[in-house]
């Protein structure tokens, strides 16, 4: 086991997670690669910008943080799944910087909303985020 080295002492930057995560969420969830995922994903929506937050899973499949964490790139997919078939996380195929890509929002208002509207045909404008 790798041990962590504990959290940088001064100004540091903070996640925002919703308490539904804690209460609702985490009894649910029982596999610790999805549990990665999850956070992963709610942790990159917020560095987006605009209304339409999104994730794509090109970008997820080549992040080295999230990959440093799992057994690779069938992994992710695989945790991915999981979160959408479990209902946390949305799915729809978009194109993202002109490529076909599949994209992840939160299952959260501006997430349904964000989702219809990719299902009416609005392109995604706002860049993914980092």
């Amino acid at each position: 086991m790798r041990a962590f080295s504990g959290f940088p002492e001064g100004k540091t930057g903070l996640v925002r997670l919703p308490e539904s995560v804690f209460t609702d969420l985490l009894p649910l969830v029982d596999d610790l690669n999805e549990l990665k995922v999850i956070l992963h994903v709610l942790y990159r929506l917020q560095q987006g910008k605009g209304a339409m937050r999104y994730v794509s899973q090109r970008s997820l499949l080549s992040d080295p943080v999230l990959l440093r964490g799992m057994d690779g790139p069938e992994a992710v997919r695989a945790a991915l799944a999981r979160a959408v078939e479990r209902g946390v996380l949305l799915q729809i195929e978009a194109e993202v910087d002109g490529h076909p890509d599949v994209v992840y929002l939160a299952n959260s208002p501006r997430g349904r909303a964000a989702l219809e509207a990719l299902r009416q045909g609005v392109p995604l404008k706002e860049p993914p985020p980092p």
